[in-house]
């Protein structure tokens, strides 16, 4: 597993225990280490939804769904 995909994975622990800001934080390490993985956007959007930051999820929802969405579909 690359280090990118443990931050995300880091992530999730924290979410599914409630500590969605300490989630946040490892969404967005996992996304500096890689901007193409796009399985940490709509993670980190789902945690911004249960702190209220609809607008960030939005945003965030929008660039998941152009890294996970096959063209050729």
């Amino acid at each position: 597993m690359s280090e990118h995909e443990l931050w995300n994975e880091l992530g999730n622990l924290y979410f599914i225990s409630g500590a969605y800001e300490p989630a946040i934080h490892a969404y967005a390490r996992s996304i500096e280490l890689d901007r193409g993985f796009g399985r940490p956007y709509s993670n980190m959007a789902l945690a911004f939804v249960h702190t209220g930051r609809y607008l960030d999820a939005i945003e965030l929802y929008h660039r998941s769904i152009e890294l996970l969405t096959d063209p050729r579909e």
